[in-house]
């Protein structure tokens, strides 16, 4: 699916579907992808089934064409594809019967020993979806707070996710851990989908935000915490067994160190949550008596 959904980028002219000209300017590109992504946010259009994968094809529009590689590797295939269709119109219906015909054959060939005339910018977008780009994370930041601006002014609260999937939100008070947020990024290749990324982290404390990006190579998640009991418990959570393991890296708001937790491996979701309630309680006992102490 991942694969079509790539060939499908391939095929159309990425400056038209920003509407700018060839030789636009990154400032130019930036214009138009925010003119764009306001128009076409899922979160605007709620009513459009299409609404996310149109956002998602404008993000990755963007990725490419302010990537000097990506962009470089594109205008070289888009000219390509140009000049061959200028070639094309000048051939009568007979031969351009005779030299589809032949194209198909050679993709069919080139396809079968795995070797794409495209190759090059498929290995680009490949990299960016990838590693991501930090002028996409930084235009989907802005795009973020200003649509959190004109959902308040409506009256309207919504939480935002710059790929159009669903993001979690609990408003509830702040933890006094200190001004940092508690943000953790939580990695892994299969075996989990956002319910059950949810779900785990939920048992190690109350989630504040939670914004998921499903990969077909490597999935992510970045989740910020408004309380933590544990924060080598977090650490050391390696997922459901049976699923593929789980990576967490503190991001910021790491609390201080406890003594070292090891989570056993459980057969099913409820008994590890149970765990790891339970391991909650007894760091809230232990925080209680530290405050009595002092």
């Amino acid at each position: 699916m991942a694969e079509k959904k790539k060939s499908d980028l391939l095929k159309i002219d990425l400056y038209e579907f920003l509407g700018i000209s060839h030789d636009a300017t990154s400032k130019e590109i930036l214009k138009n992808y925010r003119k764009k992504a306001l128009e076409c946010h899922p979160d605007k259009n709620p009513d459009d089934p299409k609404a996310a994968e149109k956002f998602h094809k404008l993000t990755e529009a963007l990725e490419i064409l302010t990537d000097e590689n990506a962009k470089a590797a594109y205008d070289k295939v888009l000219q390509a594809r140009k000049a061959a269709e200028i070639r094309d119109l000048k051939l009568n219906a007979e031969r351009r019967k005779l030299k589809r015909e032949l194209e198909a054959r050679e993709e069919a060939y080139l396809e079968k020993r795995n070797i794409p005339s495209t190759a090059n910018l498929e290995k680009e977008i490949d990299r960016l979806r990838e590693q991501g780009s930090k002028i996409v994370e930084e235009e989907q930041r802005l795009l973020r707070e200003k649509i959190k601006n004109i959902a308040a002014g409506k009256g309207i609260v919504k939480n935002y996710n710059p790929l159009g999937t669903q993001c979690y939100k609990i408003n509830v008070v702040v933890d006094e851990m200190g001004d940092e947020p508690m943000r953790i990024k939580v990695s892994w290749r299969e075996g989990y989908d956002e319910e059950s990324i949810k779900k785990i982290f939920s048992a190690h404390g109350e989630i504040n935000e939670m914004v998921i990006l499903l990969k077909k190579k490597k999935s992510s998640a970045i989740i910020e915490f408004l309380s933590i009991k544990s924060s080598l418990a977090v650490e050391k959570e390696v997922g459901l067994p049976n699923c593929g393991e789980l990576t967490v890296e503190w991001l910021s708001g790491k609390p201080k160190d406890q003594p070292p937790v090891k989570i056993p491996k459980f057969d099913n979701f409820e008994d590890h949550e149970r765990y790891v309630l339970e391991c909650m309680r007894e760091a809230g006992k232990r925080q209680k008596l530290l405050k009595k102490d002092v």
